[in-house]
């Protein structure tokens, strides 16, 4: 036999749901249910705490996703001037590596500073 509960949750958590709702084709009321079912059924075998983990963190990675604070890394662009460096451990790189030591000692010279300028004494 079913029972009928009233709840009421803000506005943020009700968008989280909508949209956890909208992925697994489920209303925000139907997910809310299932989960509220899930936790409390007699039924179900205890969680170990790795699955609690794992599922708390799933929930917090869903509910990220869905305010839009989690991107996938692939859409990114990528970062100016990476496509444009040698490859690490070919002669290039090296080349390209030294180079770039020499520059920052040259602009270390000319700034009139010693190393043991840079190092932080106490």
């Amino acid at each position: 036999m079913s029972k009928m509960i009233t709840i009421s949750v803000p506005d943020d958590a009700y968008e989280a749901l909508k949209s956890a709702g909208e992925q697994v084709h489920q209303s925000p009321e139907e997910l809310a249910a299932a989960a509220i079912t899930e936790r409390f059924s007699s039924q179900q075998p205890a969680h170990t705490p790795d699955q609690q983990a794992q599922q708390a963190k799933e929930d917090f990675l869903a509910l990220m996703r869905s305010h839009g604070y989690l991107v996938d890394p692939k859409s990114l662009p990528p970062y100016p001037g990476v496509a444009d460096l040698p490859k690490p451990g070919t002669p290039e790189r090296a080349k390209f590596e030294e180079e770039v030591g020499n520059a920052l000692s040259d602009a270390l010279e000319q700034s009139g500073l010693s190393i043991l300028d840079l190092i932080e004494r106490r």
